[in-house]
């Protein structure tokens, strides 16, 4: 199952000079591949770059042999504690999209960020088919 991950995005850093988009990206990759086995990855997790009226966003798209974000709820969360502190770059939230499963969480300092995993309905349902739209899936 592939699943599509979203950091605290970076823009004011850019805008500060605290970093690049290059660097961050690199940032992103590292944590996730160094979290192959929590999050049952396959291989590499691939950077999916694209351009917005805001700049560059990044989205990371991993293979797990999970079969749901539900599977991986408490890897996210533990993985998100003390995520700014390890990856200084990376800000304090991880927000990941189960397309296949009509999934999402936010993840930030070990808790949720939006409350339980979200199934998409009426708005919202229309924000994940903008996501799958903006990401290319």
């Amino acid at each position: 199952m592939k699943l599509h991950i979203t950091f605290s995005d970076p823009f004011d850093k850019i805008a500060d000079g605290e970093t690049t988009f290059e660097a961050y990206s690199e940032q992103c990759l590292e944590m996730l591949n160094s979290s192959k086995t929590e999050l049952r990855m396959n291989k590499d997790a691939t950077l999916i770059s694209i351009k917005t009226e805001w700049g560059k966003e990044a989205y990371y798209e991993i293979d797990t042999d999970a079969n749901d974000l539900y599977e991986l709820d408490a890897d996210f969360t533990m993985l998100s504690d003390g995520l700014e502190d390890k990856y200084n770059l990376l800000g304090d939230r991880i927000t990941v999209f189960d397309f296949e499963n009509n999934l999402t969480q936010a993840y930030s300092e070990g808790e949720y960020d939006t409350g339980s995993i979200s199934h998409p309905e009426n708005e919202y349902e229309e924000y994940v088919a903008g996501k799958k739209t903006e990401i290319g899936v």
